[in-house]
């Protein structure tokens, strides 16, 4: 998809679910400022971050966080940079934020 493509589906949506990291990012940038947005987020990037997630990304989705709503999901492969971690995340705590 395009820069101008993904801006145009961005700035149309009402809720938008991301992962962690530049994904949010570009939602944040691009969404209209009504727009709900939902990070999805590895719960160790919060409890302990390192300094390659700091270095990554920690400060610009903290710097949002009155437009993003951040649900937590438990690592089940971790990477070395946090936001990339394979996560497990409960549907229903996702399903809350939408709703």
């Amino acid at each position: 998809m395009s820069i101008s493509q993904l801006a145009r589906v961005l700035s149309a949506a009402k809720i938008i679910v991301s992962e962690s990291g530049s994904t949010t990012l570009n939602a944040v940038t691009l969404s209209n400022s009504d727009a709900k947005i939902i990070s999805l987020n590895p719960k160790r990037l919060l409890q302990s971050p390192t300094l390659d997630m700091i270095y990554g990304g920690l400060p610009y989705l903290l710097a949002y966080c009155e437009k993003v709503e951040i649900v937590l999901g438990e690592t089940v492969r971790p990477s070395s940079i946090q936001s990339s971690d394979i996560c497990y995340f409960n549907v229903s705590n996702i399903a809350k934020h939408i709703i």
